[in-house]
């Protein structure tokens, strides 16, 4: 398992969820700053993992925005407006604009049993989920790894 355990739990939990509805960028954002962020405020280690977990499910083809095509030119301004480290992301419509799950996506959901127990605290890390979506991402050409896959800017 490449993926450390606590991102891979909130990945889980976040591609898990999908099966009940779209979510936002920033759904992932808070996601990932409970379990790297210092807890008050958004940091650059939470900021950066959630811009390179977007673009992996993107360009893996497990979540689409309905509005962008195919990582095209909508796509490119979408992650660029997302890697801006400032106090003004919040005006950013790409943050709160869903991300929705793709067949593949909830074939994976379903095979991995991943909405079962979710929001209890029996929820656990299912090892085959994590083991499947290092494979997908790594056939995709965004395997994972600890160096940022869309390196974020602090202007």
């Amino acid at each position: 398992m490449n993926i450390p355990y606590s991102v891979a739990l909130e990945l889980q939990y976040c591609v898990g969820s999908m099966a009940l509805d779209c979510f936002n960028p920033f759904y992932y954002l808070n996601a990932f700053n409970g379990v790297l962020g210092c807890g008050v405020g958004y940091d650059r280690v939470s900021w950066q993992m959630t811009v390179d977990v977007i673009h992996r499910l993107v360009k893996s083809k497990m979540v689409y925005y309905p509005w962008a095509q195919d990582g095209g030119e909508e796509y490119d301004r979408l992650i660029e407006a997302l890697r801006i480290f400032d106090d003004k992301w919040a005006t950013r419509a790409e943050w709160f604009d869903d991300l929705c799950p793709t067949n593949l996506c909830l074939d994976l959901i379903e095979r991995h049993d991943l909405t079962n127990g979710m929001g209890f605290d029996g929820y656990r890390l299912s090892g085959s989920f994590v083991d499947e979506i290092e494979g997908v991402f790594e056939k995709s050409g965004v395997p994972w790894s600890d160096k940022p896959l869309v390196p974020i800017v602090v202007p």
